[in-house]
C-alpha cells in the first residue's frame, strides 16, 4: 500500500479520537471484524436469492472487504495496532496529567522561566519548566505572580527560580459546551497552575548565552526602538511572542478571517527560506540544505515550540533531507510524519485549535487549490484571447502579468483555505466574514512587507547600524495594515453570525467534501449508483432529519453559570425564548455578555430572544454589555 506513513497516522488519530470519546467498543468491533472476515467468515450463501437484491450489494461489499483484508493482512493488522496504541496512549496521558496537576509538591520548586503568557495590571502569568525531581520534572506549568511583588520585575526569560507556591484548582466547563480550561491546558501541554507565595531567583539567565537570552534581547530591542503597539505586532509575527498583542488587533483580524497572519505558520517559514536561500546562494546545495535544517531547528526553539512552526519546519526539513538521502520528497507523507511526531509528544494536541487550523488549511491548499487554479487558468486564457489585458508596451505587459499572478494566487489560496476551514471557524468563533477575499487581497501585500522587514530587523538589530529609517518604514507599512483591517472589520453586515454547528453536521460537511473530490477525480463513479441505492439513501437521510431536527418542544429551564450573579433561560413549548437577568460583576472588567452569555445562546442554537426580564438593576444581574446583545 502506498503512503504507509499517512495510513499509520490516520489510524493513530482514530485511536486518539476513540480514546477521547471512550469508544472502546469500536476497537473491539474492528479487531473482531478483521479476524472474523479474514479467517472464519463464509458468505457464499448470501445474496443468491434474487428477490433480496439489497443482499447482493452487501454480499459484493463483504467479499470486496474480505479480499482486501486477505491481501493486506500485515498492513491492516499494523493499522489496528496503531489504533489501539492511540487509544491507550490518550487515556494514559490523561491519567498522568490529572495525577501531576493535583498532586505536585509546591515547596522548594526549582523551575526555569520559559515564556510570559499573560500580563495585566494585577498579575503576570509565566510558563515555567519544572527542574525539580519528581513526577512533574521537565513538565510545563503556569506560575502566577502578583505584579506588586518586588521579584516580578526581576524575572526574565531563561531565569531559574526557586519558590514556594500554592497549587490551584483548574476549572472545567461550567455551562453547556462551555470553555473547559482543563482540556485547554492539556492541549497546550501544561500540567497545572501554581500561585507564587515566596522564593528567589537562583540564576538570572543573562550570563550564559542561550536561545531564551537571545529572545530577551529581541524583545528589549523592539520595545526600545518602537512604540508598544508596533513592538507587540513585530514580536507576534517574527518570533511568536503575542503576550501583549492588543485585543483590538486580534478581534479585528478575527472578524476579517485573517487571524492566521498573526500565527507563525508555513507562510512565515516560506519567506524565511527565501531570505536564507538568498544569503546562502554561494554555498553548494547539500551544504545549503544542512545549514537551513539547523536554522529551522533553532527557529522552532526561538518561537517556543509552536505547533504550526513545528509542522512547517518538519515538512521543509524532510523535503531537504529527501535528496540528501536519495529519496523522493512527498508533501502528504511529510505532512503525515509531522502530525504523527507532534501527536506522539502530546496526543491532546489534536484538540489544539492551532493544530486543527494548521493541518486542515494545508490540506485545503493541497487538494482544493489545484482544482480552483485549473479553473482560474482556463478563465484567464479566455480573457487573454479577447485581448482585454494586453497593451503595446512590453514592460507594462510584464507588470500586469506579475500583478495579475499575485492577485490570482491570493484569491485562490484564500478560497481554498476558507472552504475547508468554514466549519471549524464557525464552530469556534460563531461567525464568518464574507469579506475574507478582500481582506487577504488588500492586507496581504503590506503584511508580507512587514514580515520581511521584521526578519531583516532581527538579523541586523545587533549590528552597529542606524536603523531608524527601516523602523519608520516598518511603522508606516504596519499602520496601513492595521488601518485596512480596522476599516474592513467595521462592516459588520458582512460578518455573518452563526449558531454553533454540532459535530455530526461538521462530519457530514467533510464527508461530502471528500466524496466531491473523489467524484471529481473518478468521474465514472456515477455509473456505479443505481436508482434503488439512491432511493434508499434519500429515505435514510429524510429519516435522520426527522429524528434529529423535527422534535416536539417541551418546557425547558436552564440556569447559566455567569460567575457572580444570576441568569436563567426558559424555552417554552411554543419555542419562545425568555431570558431572566444576564449576570455580571460590579468591579470586574470581564465582559460576561460577550464571553459567556452570547456563546451559550449560540451553542443552544438561539439567535433571537423573544423576551428579556430583569429582576432588578444591580450589576450582578444586568450590565451595559448585556444590553448590547
Amino acid at each position: 500500500m502506498k503512503r504507509i506513513a499517512l495510513n499509520l497516522t490516520i489510524a493513530y488519530i482514530i485511536g486518539i479520537i476513540m480514546g477521547l470519546y471512550k469508544a472502546i467498543c469500536i476497537i473491539l468491533f474492528l479487531c473482531l471484524f478483521f479476524v472474523g472476515i479474514t479467517f472464519f467468515s463464509d458468505f457464499n450463501k448470501i445474496g443468491k436469492n434474487e428477490n433480496f437484491w439489497i443482499l447482493k450489494y452487501i454480499h459484493k461489499l463483504i467479499h470486496k472487504i474480505k479480499s482486501i483484508c486477505i491481501k493486506n493482512k500485515i498492513h491492516i493488522l499494523s493499522l489496528i495496532i496503531c489504533i489501539v496504541i492511540g487509544y491507550i496512549y490518550i487515556n494514559n496521558f490523561s491519567n498522568r496529567w490529572n495525577e501531576i496537576s493535583k498532586n505536585t509538591k509546591v515547596n522548594n520548586i526549582l523551575a526555569k522561566i520559559v515564556n510570559l503568557e499573560k500580563e495585566n495590571t494585577y498579575q503576570a502569568t509565566f510558563k515555567i519548566k519544572i527542574l525539580s525531581k519528581g513526577k512533574a520534572q521537565n513538565k510545563y506549568m503556569l506560575l502566577k505572580v502578583n505584579t506588586k511583588n518586588r521579584i516580578y520585575k526581576k524575572i526574565k526569560l531563561g531565569s531559574i527560580i526557586k519558590f514556594n507556591g500554592e497549587l490551584q484548582d483548574i476549572e472545567i466547563a461550567r455551562n453547556f459546551k462551555g470553555f473547559d480550561y482543563q482540556e485547554y491546558l492539556k492541549s497546550k501541554n501544561i500540567y497545572g497552575i501554581i500561585k507564587w507565595k515566596s522564593g528567589e531567583i537562583v540564576y538570572k539567565g543573562d550570563i550564559i548565552p542561550s536561545i531564551l537570552t537571545l529572545k530577551n534581547c529581541i524583545i528589549e530591542k523592539a520595545y526600545e526602538k518602537m512604540n508598544n503597539e508596533e513592538a507587540n505586532f513585530f514580536l507576534a509575527i517574527s518570533i511568536g511572542y503575542k503576550t501583549n498583542l492588543s485585543k483590538d488587533i486580534k478581534d479585528s483580524f478575527n472578524k476579517n478571517n485573517i487571524s492566521h497572519m498573526l500565527a507563525i505558520s508555513g507562510m512565515h517559514i516560506s519567506y524565511i527560506l527565501i531570505l536564507l536561500k538568498t544569503v546562502l546562494k554561494p554555498f553548494k546545495s547539500k551544504t545549503k540544505s544542512i545549514i537551513i535544517i539547523f536554522f529551522l531547528l533553532f527557529f522552532i526553539q526561538l518561537t517556543g515550540y509552536s505547533i504550526s512552526v513545528i509542522k512547517a519546519c518538519i515538512i521543509v526539513i524532510l523535503n531537504f533531507l529527501a535528496p540528501i538521502l536519495y529519496r523522493k520528497s512527498d508533501t502528504i507523507t511529510s505532512l503525515s510524519i509531522s502530525a504523527l511526531l507532534i501527536l506522539v509528544e502530546n496526543p491532546y494536541f489534536i484538540k489544539n485549535i492551532s493544530f486543527i487550523f494548521s493541518y486542515i488549511a494545508t490540506l485545503g491548499l493541497i487538494f482544493i487549490y489545484p482544482i480552483i487554479k485549473n479553473k482560474a487558468e482556463i478563465f484567464e486564457l479566455k480573457v487573454l484571447s479577447l485581448g482585454l489585458i494586453k497593451t503595446s508596451n512590453a514592460f507594462f505587459n510584464f507588470i500586469i502579468s506579475k500583478v495579475t499572478y499575485f492577485i490570482k494566487e491570493i484569491i485562490i489560496s484564500s478560497i481554498s483555505v476558507n472552504i475547508v476551514l468554514i466549519p471549524i471557524i464557525v464552530y469556534n468563533f460563531n461567525s464568518f466574514s464574507i469579506l475574507f477575499i478582500l481582506s487577504n487581497l488588500f492586507i496581504m501585500p503590506f503584511f508580507i512587507i512587514c514580515l520581511i522587514i521584521s526578519f531583516v530587523l532581527i538579523i541586523i538589530n545587533f549590528m552597529p547600524i542606524n536603523l531608524d529609517i527601516i523602523y519608520k518604514f516598518f511603522s508606516f507599512v504596519l499602520n496601513i495594515v492595521l488601518s485596512i483591517s480596522n476599516f474592513l472589520s467595521k462592516f459588520s453586515i458582512f460578518n455573518v453570525l452563526i449558531f454553533t454547528p454540532n459535530i455530526c453536521s461538521i462530519c457530514i460537511f467533510y464527508v461530502f467534501l471528500v466524496c466531491s473530490l473523489y467524484i471529481k477525480q473518478k468521474k465514472y463513479i456515477w455509473n456505479l449508483l443505481n436508482k434503488k441505492i439512491m432511493f434508499i439513501s434519500i429515505i435514510v437521510f429524510i429519516s435522520i432529519f426527522l429524528i434529529f431536527f423535527v422534535r416536539k418542544h417541551d418546557l425547558k429551564i436552564f440556569f447559566i453559570d455567569v460567575g457572580q450573579g444570576d441568569c436563567t433561560l426558559i424555552v417554552t413549548p411554543n419555542n419562545k425564548k425568555i431570558l431572566i437577568d444576564g449576570g455580571g460583576s460590579e468591579n470586574s472588567e470581564f465582559d460576561v455578555g460577550e464571553s459567556i452569555l452570547k456563546p451559550y445562546l449560540l451553542d443552544r442554537k438561539i439567535m433571537k430572544l423573544d423576551y428579556i426580564i430583569i429582576s432588578h438593576f444591580d450589576t450582578d444581574h444586568v450590565r451595559p454589555e448585556f444590553l448590547r446583545l
